[in-house]
Order: structure tokens, then sequence, then C-alpha cells
């Protein structure tokens, strides 16, 4: 097989990386400073607002992603495939909390209180040589690449699975609802 097989290499990773795009003060209920609405002894005096709440378990996301790969060479490095296979699982995504009564007067805080796991595949079989044209050499590269993948909610607080919230428990991320028929009248 020496002479007509180049490479065959296996790869695995893994990793593990905070997303640190809470926000700065998100974790700090803010108090906000205003001019009031009325006048008291000729001004507006100046007035202190209480933002809504923080929870107080609030962190950084987590993703963590495993990853499985093979690279094949052949004909002195000019065929060649590459197929990957990745689980990318993000853990105490950032999402709205549980609703507040409405007499509290402020909207529910955010909380770590989601999970998302993707799953996907890429597989890539390219082409590189050359030919002599008008006596220079002409290197060309052909390059077929096919992937997919599927995102899926793994946790999130909607046991009922209501529509009130935006997701729940085993949803495919960006499913599509619709009615179902038994078919169309094509004729009257």
């Amino acid at each position: 097989a020496k002479s007509w097989w180049d490479n065959f290499k296996v790869r695995y990773s893994f990793g593990s990386l905070g997303n640190q795009q809470v926000g700065y003060y998100d974790y700090i209920r803010e108090v906000s400073l205003s001019n009031g609405s009325y006048l008291f002894g000729g001004s507006k005096p100046l007035t202190a607002g209480l933002g809504a709440p923080v929870a107080s378990t609030l962190t950084w996301e987590t993703v963590q992603q495993h990853n499985v790969g093979i690279d094949l060479a052949f004909l002195g490095n000019r065929l060649t495939f590459t197929g990957e296979a990745y689980v990318r699982d993000t853990k105490n995504m950032l999402t709205t909390g549980q609703a507040l009564p409405s007499v509290y007067g402020a909207s529910a805080p955010k909380t770590n209180n989601a999970d998302l796991r993707t799953q996907g595949y890429e597989l890539s079989l390219s082409w590189r040589d050359a030919i002599i044209l008008g006596g220079s050499p002409l290197e060309y590269d052909v390059t077929a690449t096919f992937n997919d993948y599927i995102g899926f909610i793994t946790k999130f607080d909607n046991p009922e699975k209501t529509f009130a919230k935006s997701y729940y428990e085993g949803m495919v991320y960006g499913e599509i609802w619709g009615y179902k028929t038994d078919g169309f009248f094509a004729t009257d």
C-alpha cells in the first residue's frame, strides 16, 4: 500500500471554554438616578429607582466540545479525504428565569437554566494536481465538502412544554411548527 497510500491519521480533541458575553455588571442590581417628574420648591428633585432583579447564582456559560477526525491521503498526496464529527455541549445558558408576580413590578431576571447540545459532521474530498499548459505548470485544486449538524435543548425550565416560553427540553433548535393536513382539494 506504500505505493499509493500516503497518510492515515486519527485525531481526537477536547476543549472547554467559558462564554464571557454575560455583560459587565449583569450580576449587580442597578440603582438609576434621574430627575423627578414633579416640582418641589421650584425644581425637579433627583430620584433613585431600583433596577430589575438579578439572579444570585448568575455565572458564565460553559462550552465543552469533543471532536474526532480522520485524515487520509493517496496517490502522492493528490487525493485527500478528511472526516470530522463533533459534539458540542453548551451548559448554563442564560435565559429568562421564572416569571415574577405582576404586583412585584419587574421582569424576571436572567438565570443559567438551559443547556444545548449540537452534534455534527463534515466530510471533505480533494484532488490536487498540476498539468503542463503552454510549457508552464498549471496547478489546480478541486474540493467537495459536505456537512450537517443538529442542535437540541437538553435542559430548560418548561416541563409542561407551554408556548408561553420559547423553548422546551428535547426541542430541536430552529424547528418550525405548522399545521398537519390530510391533503388539499384538487377539484370542486
